[in-house]
């Protein structure tokens, strides 16, 4: 905020400074972005008053300032028979320069004249426009604003008044009296010209012909120049650049005004009540920047309306266009997924001659209720077989597809397929017990058919966490059971021979081989499984083949009861050094496989605790990688 406002007004007092003014739409501009700023500013509850009040003080010298360069009128003669009404941009820079108006005429007139004109004219401009600026910067600003800027209008038109009749004497003599002042003559008057950058006479017309005529009063002029402003904006296919310059020249006065009347209400109100260390109530600043904003909405809509509202609403049909095409890709996607799978219910089934019966125990009827999705999956002709082809095709050609869109999908699909054998098996369990496991099934086949499209979305997915894992295997690869603090009794060290004839090969192979070999070798088999299920039984496999070691190495020997034991800090312990040694590829993906596709079921008993073992085995490496980075 004190960025904005230091640009502002050291902007502002560069124009205010300047000794050439620019050109004289640059001020409205400006002044467009002071209010801007002063509307945003005043919004905020915590803003100073005396910044919100400085910044206003700033815009009202430069609307002064700017309508001082406004009424700045000048007749300039630079030929007998031409007269330029032109807007200058400094009342300081006026020059006079008045030439003889007639060949003809005796030199004595012609001396007269020039001495007489530049002696009246530049004393009557010089002490009327002194005047005008020394009251305009001593004004006082506890004062109104809106008297300060009526009085200086009224003022500035007194000068440009006295310097129109000063010219008017110097003329020829011709008879006012004669003329009405209401009437207009396009004869009478030189067109204006609005190619240029200041408002000026064409050269072309009325030299011989109208040379006898006087120069019209000032409210002729001014009539003259409406006249001209309004033929201008009748025409259709006007530049929009001209446009502004004809809008800002007219109606600058009257925005000013308003502005000014606006900031003293409001800062009548502002005096009223008392101030506290946050600033004025909002209530008052919201009214106050709704009454600037009015302004600026007018101006752009009167100047810039049509063609952005055109912008905005090709940007909006373009914008929901694009939202319509995305709708209709989604819903064309659930529409080919609903499709696929509200198919088999359409499909006959009555070729299944092999029905289960109802009266068979409930055990066999769990049993048989596996066999039966088996020769479901086995079969050609079954509905849910052929909608399992259709599926494993459409991943197959969307390989790249989102990994969450692709995991959704599976699951309705078995999902379906599990309502389907429910609604047509009429033995099914009331608690969907068997509905789930048919899922389970359905769901393992499912994955096992396009693991080799499924599990890559994985790998890619959690790229960054498998490759943390695989430097700190490389980096521990030689620890050692000690290192990972395994108690000393299932270190599994043979005892050295005293035999001398035993071959030295052998007794090798018996000291450097691993204790936990076949536990290796089974985890390094994980990746090569597809279905996640087998996934899973592999690792209780892992820690039945660490227990067989253990039983084994203390077999012959004698121990005490309980000697052997394994806890449960333990098997993790010895789950993490396996890990370690085999070393398998992608780690972190292929616990975020099982999480997604082992059945709850399945999470029930040992295999839970294996996987629980897997995903602590995972996150310590993980954890060991944050702590070095720390």
């Amino acid at each position: 905020m004190d960025h904005t406002f230091q640009k502002y007004q050291k902007e502002a007092q560069k124009l205010l400074n300047a000794k050439t003014r620019p050109h004289f739409p640059k001020h409205p501009q400006l002044l467009r972005k002071v209010t801007k700023e002063i509307g945003s500013l005043s919004t905020q509850a915590n803003v100073q008053v005396s910044k919100l009040e400085s910044l206003v003080n700033g815009y009202c010298q430069l609307a002064m300032d700017c309508l001082n360069n406004y009424e700045g009128l000048i007749l300039k003669k630079e030929d007998k028979r031409e007269a330029d009404l032109i807007l200058i941009t400094n009342p300081k820079q006026i020059k006079i320069k008045t030439e003889s108006l007639n060949e003809n005429s005796n030199e004595n007139s012609k001396k007269n004249l020039n001495e007489n004109s530049k002696k009246n004219l530049n004393e009557n401009l010089k002490e009327n426009l002194n005047e005008n600026l020394n009251e305009n910067s001593n004004q006082n600003s506890n004062q109104n604003l809106n008297d300060n800027s009526n009085e200086s209008q009224k003022e500035s038109t007194i000068t440009n008044e006295n310097y129109l009749d000063s010219i008017s004497e110097s003329t020829r003599e011709i008879d006012n009296k004669n003329m009405d002042e209401n009437e207009v003559d396009d004869d009478d008057f030189i067109e204006l010209d609005f190619s240029k950058d200041t408002f000026s006479f064409d050269k072309s017309r009325g030299r011989s012909e109208r040379s006898s005529k006087k120069l019209k009063a000032k409210n002729k002029y001014e009539k003259l120049f409406q006249s001209q402003i309004s033929k201008i904006r009748e025409t259709p296919d006007l530049d929009l650049s001209l446009q502004r310059y004809l809008y800002e020249a007219e109606g600058v006065n009257q925005e000013l005004n308003q502005f000014l009347n606006m900031y003293s209400l409001y800062q009548s109100n502002i005096t009223k009540k008392k101030l506290k260390a946050e600033g004025p109530k909002i209530d008052t600043i919201q009214k106050f920047h709704q009454d600037i904003s009015l302004t600026e909405i007018q101006h752009i809509n009167l100047i810039f309306g049509l063609k952005m509202r055109k912008v905005a609403e090709r940007k909006k049909k373009i914008s929901t266009k694009n939202l319509n095409k995305r709708e209709e890709k989604l819903n064309e996607k659930k529409q080919i997924l609903n499709n696929e799978t509200l198919k088999m219910k359409d499909e006959d089934v009555s070729w299944d001659g092999e029905m289960l019966s109802e009266n068979v125990p409930r055990e066999e009827q769990i049993q048989s209720i596996k066999t039966h999705i088996n020769k479901i999956i086995g079969s050609e002709a079954h509905p849910i077989s052929r909608a399992l082809k259709r599926f494993k095709m459409r991943i197959q050609k969307n390989y790249n597809m989102d990994l969450k869109q692709a995991k959704k999908e599976i699951r309705i699909f078995c999902e379906n397929s599990a309502q389907f054998l429910k609604e047509n098996f009429a033995f099914f369990d009331e608690s969907t017990k068997d509905v789930n496991r048919s899922r389970a099934l359905i769901q393992n086949h499912l994955v096992k058919s396009i693991y080799e499209f499924l599990f890559p979305l994985y790998v890619q997915e959690f790229k960054k966490q498998n490759k943390i894992i695989e430097n700190q295997l490389k980096k521990l690869e030689n620890h050692t059971l000690a290192d990972f603090k395994v108690r000393e009794r299932f270190w599994l060290i043979p005892e050295k021979s005293d035999s001398v004839n035993e071959n030295t090969e052998n007794q090798e192979l018996q000291i450097y081989q691993d204790p936990y070999i076949k536990a290796i070798v089974s985890f390094q088999t994980i990746p090569k499984l597809y279905s996640p299920i087998k996934k899973i039984k592999i690792i209780l496999k892992i820690k039945d083949e660490i227990e067989e070691a253990i039983t084994e190495f203390y077999k012959d020997k004698e121990i005490k009861p309980g000697y052997c034991d394994i806890t449960a800090d333990d098997n993790l312990q010895l789950f993490l050094y396996t890990f370690l040694k085999a070393n398998i590829p992608s780690p972190y993906s292929e616990m975020q496989f099982l999480n997604d596709f082992i059945p709850e079921e399945y999470l029930l008993g040992e295999l839970g605790f294996c996987l629980a073992n897997y995903q602590s085995a995972v996150q310590f490496f993980v954890n060991k990688d944050q702590n070095e980075r720390k």
